[in-house]
């Protein structure tokens, strides 16, 4: 019987202690994990796509280059 129950324990700390890690962070508070060129582009379109079409004419295509620039792309 107190087999069983240790082994219980065992089993139950190790699932805690996956599902901990599976919930932490993965990059240090700050920063981004680098994203290929196109999760870049289609990031800095959803942002740049934030803004009103009519009345901020040229607001959408200096969000697109400025995301760009930070992510260190070309645009």
């Amino acid at each position: 019987m107190k087999q069983l129950m240790t082994a219980a324990i065992l089993i139950l700390v190790g699932v805690i202690l996956v599902g901990v890690s599976a919930l932490a962070p993965s990059a240090v508070a700050g920063q981004t994990a680098p994203l290929g060129r196109d999760a870049v582009m289609r990031e800095c379109n959803a942002q740049a796509s934030k803004t009103y079409a009519l009345r901020d004419s040229n607001w959408s295509v200096s969000a697109y280059r400025a995301c760009m620039a930070e992510h260190g792309e070309a645009e």
